[in-house]
């Protein structure tokens, strides 16, 4: 199934990454590696991943405090946000609210 990022999901992905490449460039490979496996696992499964809020689903990665916020549409897997998963729930409820 194909996968969309919206473009704020894209922008905090790519943050994400430029973060962990600051601090240690092997621990930003260990992310790109893991998102790149887990998502790859969604596009074959794409309900794999519990519902979390509405008909958001949450992939998390093994390893890292982040987590993949998308929706199941029709034909394609779209990715709404990349959040870290330390914030208070109620604060990522009201980021994927702002689609």
């Amino acid at each position: 199934m194909k996968l969309r990022y919206q473009s704020r999901a894209s922008a905090e992905f790519h943050q994400a990454v430029i973060s962990y490449l600051e601090v240690n460039p092997q621990a930003a490979r260990k992310l790109l590696n893991e998102v790149e496996s887990g998502l790859r696992r969604v596009q074959l499964f794409p309900e794999l991943c519990r519902r979390w809020l509405g008909d958001y689903r949450k992939f998390r990665l093994p390893s890292f405090p982040y987590g993949w916020f998308y929706r199941v549409e029709p034909g394609e897997i779209v990715i709404y946000a990349v959040l870290h998963l330390h914030h208070d729930p109620a604060a990522i409820a009201a980021r994927l609210h702002e689609r």
